[in-house]
């Protein structure tokens, strides 16, 4: 059975995910929520949440949502937001943050992430298969390797080309 899937934030980023992951999971099983949605609404059917939000939003998403999340698998996409902020705004235990970079627009991307100790094994595979959809997936051991991975899957490549002598 495909997991159901709500994408809250429907931007760059959260975009390119939704429209790659209705070609596997289809239509009936992707959630989607934008600017001015109730997220609610996306959530309550979803097993799976994916937070796609800019990370200054993040507040405003949390303090708006009356779903209970429990039982629910919840992916963060958000950059420099901690699984331990998440975990006290939202009152969850089960969190994958997660840090996809550009190349999941053409499912070539690399998603590093990390779940929490309270993540069972089938909810980590869920997660894996759907970042593999994406392009390609690393588990890192500690939360803060998903920045020193960001920043060479990310930028990296930029500072190589900026300090090279041409």
């Amino acid at each position: 059975m495909k997991p159901r899937v709500a994408i809250i934030g429907v931007g760059n980023m959260g975009g390119a995910i939704a429209r790659i992951l209705v070609k596997t999971l289809g239509k009936k099983n992707l959630f989607l929520c934008d600017r001015g949605d109730d997220p609610n609404k996306a959530i309550t059917p979803a097993d799976i949440v994916i937070l796609a939000v800019k990370p200054q939003s993040f507040d405003d998403l949390a303090n708006s949502i009356n779903t209970k999340l429990d039982g629910k698998l919840i992916i963060s996409i958000m950059a420099g937001i901690t699984i331990k902020k998440i975990s006290k705004k939202l009152g969850i235990k089960n969190i994958i943050r997660s840090m996809p970079n550009l190349g999941v627009q053409v499912e070539a991307g690399l998603i590093g992430w990390i779940a929490t100790p309270g993540v069972t094994a089938k909810k980590r595979q869920d997660a894996h298969s759907l970042f593999s959809a994406l392009g390609h997936s690393i588990q890192v051991k500690k939360e803060s390797l998903l920045n020193a991975l960001t920043a060479l899957s990310g930028s990296g490549l930029a500072y190589f080309f900026y300090l090279i002598p041409w």
